[in-house]
């Protein structure tokens, strides 16, 4: 067998990783080929190879994946002989042999699919892929609320897929072209969902099936199930969040964002970054009394005379927007930035200036 054959079918494990689950895989002589079945608390999956068996594996057999996936790392080897003896599975190759010890599970099942009734959405794979990698920047991590730790994917006004994101200091709304059927509105774990689009990004489209506890994505050959985020009434209404009215717009280059971010973070140990304009020259400054300080020139921009202070790690990930990033500040309600571009809006709170206190994006 090809160890690239063997870690295809070990794929479906890596979507234990984010949940930190023990990576158990259950292998199964199926005539239609070897099948893998994972099956952990909040995540799961089949992935089947056609024509590809292993010699003496007569019925289920659960291994450790990741001992498994080490063990073809340490062999070294394109081609693997691999076996069943005695409960374990034996693979050699080159003057090697490595015995993993695997158990009987006569008892393992898997959730029947959903209907394919059921509201569906499919997309080009990658594309999906890179848009939810972005999303994952932004969306909140283990410290913070549970709910924010989701991404929200329901359809927008305009038809297309809408994908959102926050933590409470940022957020993000950005749109994808996607075939869907029913109306989709679901709250999925950020990190598992990036792990299951990776395990099958091989395919050109994906399909992403839902039900009121669980998604499915699907692809030729390969089934994961993902459980659903519950408190999805509580996550935060992006739509209430400011789209006009601001008073300040200007651009951005995405590269000299990049270099103030690096500055503010050698400089100021609050990763502060002023955006400040006089007489329409606009640049942006880092500076602490105990490190020192440093300045970058941005250029000519037709707005008032404004300083702005906004956290440089967050605003690092607009740079995600595109080459030029169009800013919106200066909302007469709302203390928050908009920074737009490639078709997504990403909201980012300022940062308390003068003793008043940065609102939350959501």
């Amino acid at each position: 067998m090809q160890s690239a054959d063997l870690r295809q079918l070990l794929r479906i494990a890596q979507l234990a990783a984010p949940l930190g689950d023990t990576r158990w895989v259950t292998f199964n002589p199926s005539p239609q080929g070897l099948t893998v079945h994972y099956d952990g608390m909040h995540s799961g999956g089949v992935t089947a190879a056609k024509g590809v068996s292993i010699k003496g594996l007569s019925g289920l057999l659960t291994v450790n994946a990741k001992l498994l996936g080490d063990g073809l790392d340490l062999l070294g080897a394109d081609e693997v002989t691999i076996t069943c003896s005695r409960g374990s599975l034996v693979l050699s190759a080159a003057g090697q042999r490595l015995t993993v010890r695997g158990s009987a599970a006569s008892g393992v099942t898997f959730p029947k699919r959903l209907a394919k009734t059921a509201p569906a959405i499919v997309a080009n794979t990658q594309e999906l892929l890179d848009t939810v990698r972005y999303l994952c920047l932004v969306a909140g991590g283990p410290q913070g609320a549970p709910v924010l730790t989701g991404i929200h994917i329901s359809v927008g006004p305009d038809g297309r897929l809408r994908l959102e994101a926050a933590d409470g200091i940022a957020a993000t709304i950005t749109g994808l072209e996607a075939e869907v059927t029913g109306a989709p509105d679901i709250l999925v774990p950020a990190a598992d969902l990036e792990a299951a689009l990776g395990a099958v990004s091989d395919n050109e489209t994906v399909t992403l099936r839902s039900s009121e506890s669980v998604v499915e994505i699907l692809v030729p050959g390969t089934y994961i199930r993902l459980s659903l985020l519950a408190d999805r009434a509580k996550y935060p209404d992006l739509d209430r969040l400011p789209v006009d009215g601001y008073t300040l717009t200007f651009t951005l280059p995405a590269a000299r964002v990049t270099a103030a971010a690096q500055a503010a973070a050698l400089i100021h140990h609050q990763r502060a970054i002023d955006l400040v304009c006089t007489d329409g020259k606009l640049k942006m400054v880092t500076s602490s009394d105990e490190q020192g300080s440093y300045e970058l020139a941005v250029g000519r921009v037709k707005t008032p005379d404004f300083s702005l202070t906004l956290d440089a790690e967050y605003l690092r990930l607009a740079t995600n927007l595109g080459t030029d990033i169009e800013v919106s500040a200066g909302h007469p309600s709302a203390h928050l930035v908009m920074l737009t571009g490639n078709g997504r809006a990403y909201w980012l709170a300022e940062m308390a200036v003068s003793g008043r206190r940065a609102s939350a994006a959501a």
